[in-house]
């Protein structure tokens, strides 16, 4: 019982330190968001110091693995989370907008390997029975509290009493010590992981290995592009969803309306992000990816085509918003649950990341754009709900992996 209850405790500290982590990733992507007022930058420059982030944060995350097979888990982790919390640091220094720019860049770059890295962490130490969970709060409930909860409330108040520069104080100092608590407590090989290799026998051929578990694995073609087609619907929604109702139900709704409605996709995003994720523990990935994809196909079906008040649309997409949940499962979930190693599980997390970063973040964003303005404004979400609709399928005929 003893040995049981110390089992638990540990993995609910690991769990606290890498949510923290990829929380403090999500803090440290949208502070340009919740800053570009008091930077003084147009809304072109706000997008191309957007754009620079998520490309880099994709390359970051597809190079992870590599990091992960000659540094181990434990030392990756650590001066990844430490970077990211020098790297915004240094933003404060900044004076000009292609140093900025440059700085993005370099914070898409040391961000982009944590949430990779923290599934990985997650996946090797926890328990089948509550890695689903643990996942979902670190990867959906965390950036979700973080991003839209703390971080405009934070980043703003200091801005506005003390110049923006001084809101990139914020991470380093929990990121330094998240980092030291690591490197101190976190021991993998006492975690006793599942896999094949320890990390002392971390090499080259651990990475060339990982290459061939990921070709040859059956369930990991299907996490990455259920993954990616996922992201594809994610950011279409959460891009288009305002525009759509500022465009196509202005006659239907407010402003103040419209604002209050959309707050369901956060609602939403926190309790799939959670409830999604811990019942795959219980009934199986796939036995919940095919209903988590239909509820959220009709959710979007909904909002296109019904005229309710505020208060049921917000909880409509407070009820039907899966995608956060789908996402862990898809993306960080399906592969720890196929993959052997932990260099594979970290390049499998890091390559659907990419693949999601760049098709969805930029490929599917522009097309959509393109097609709202010339179109309709609603065709980016019937391209979400096309999404969806193809995870659907694939998730229907995807063959459930065993949870180890």
């Amino acid at each position: 019982m003893q040995k049981k209850e110390n089992r638990i405790g540990k993995e609910l500290a690991i769990l606290i330190l890498v949510s923290m982590s990829a929380g403090f990733v999500f803090f440290e992507r949208m502070s340009v968001n919740y800053l570009f007022a008091h930077m003084e930058i147009t809304s072109t420059q706000l997008g191309t110091l957007g754009s620079a982030f998520a490309l880099a944060f994709a390359v970051g995350a597809a190079f992870c693995g590599s990091v992960i097979g000659k540094l181990g888990i434990k030392r990756t982790a650590a001066i990844f989370i430490i970077l990211m919390g020098i790297v915004s640091f240094c933003q404060s220094l900044i004076t000009s907008f292609a140093g900025l720019v440059a700085l993005r860049i370099l914070s898409g770059l040391v961000c982009g390997p944590v949430i990779p890295v923290a599934g990985t962490i997650l996946n090797e130490s926890i328990s089948g029975k509550r890695r689903g969970l643990f996942i979902g709060i670190m990867q959906g409930l965390s950036p979700a509290l973080f991003s839209a909860t703390i971080a405009p409330v934070v980043l703003t108040a200091i801005a506005d009493s003390y110049g923006w520069q001084k809101s990139y104080w914020v991470m380093i100092a929990p990121c330094i010590v998240i980092s030291l608590l690591i490197l101190k407590f976190y021991d993998p090989d006492a975690m006793k992981p599942s896999f094949s290799q320890d990390e002392g026998e971390m090499h080259e051929s651990a990475e060339k290995s990982a290459y061939r578990d990921l070709f040859r694995d059956k369930t990991y073609p299907f996490s990455f592009l259920l993954s990616t087609f996922t992201v594809c619907s994610y950011v279409l929604s959460l891009t288009y969803m305002p525009s759509y109702l500022a465009m196509a139900r202005s006659n239907d709704y407010t402003s103040a309306e419209q604002t209050l409605i959309l707050t369901g996709l956060g609602f939403g995003g926190m309790l799939w992000g959670v409830l999604a994720t811990g019942l795959s523990d219980k009934f199986g990935r796939k036995q919940i990816l095919i209903p988590a994809y239909a509820i959220c196909a009709l959710g979007f079906l909904l909002v296109l085509g019904v005229t309710v008040t505020p208060i049921m649309l917000v909880a409509i997409l407070t009820l039907t918003y899966t995608l956060q949940g789908s996402n862990s499962i898809a993306m960080s979930i399906l592969p720890g649950d196929s993959l052997k190693s932990s260099v594979a599980i970290a390049k499998g997390i890091g390559f659907n990341q990419f693949s999601g970063e760049i098709i969805g973040g930029v490929g599917m964003m522009m097309l959509a754009g393109y097609l709202a303005d010339n179109f309709s404004p609603a065709i980016p979400i019937y391209m979400a709900i096309g999404c969806a609709a193809v995870c659907l399928l694939l998730s229907s005929i995807m063959k459930n992996p065993s949870i180890h």
